[in-house]
């Protein structure tokens, strides 16, 4: 998750590094895997739908979008 201020360079950051894995893995470096990233604006969901919450009326935890896309 990155965080910052608007202008700040997160977008570029997270492009080199992914773009900088991927030629590790391509040039079959071990311990290197193609990266994947998926762009989310957490202000599109709820905190419950994004992070996960407890269902009141079955007592079980319900994964938010943040832990689906991990797995």
């Amino acid at each position: 998750m990155l965080v910052g201020p608007t202008g700040g360079g997160k977008t570029q950051n997270y492009k080199v590094l992914a773009h900088a894995l991927c030629i590790m893995a391509k040039n079959e470096e071990p311990d290197f895997e193609k990266v994947n990233y998926h762009v989310l604006n957490p202000k599109s969901i709820t905190m419950g739908q994004l992070y996960g919450y407890l269902d009141s009326g079955s007592g079980e935890w319900v994964d938010g979008v943040a832990a689906l896309m991990v797995n």
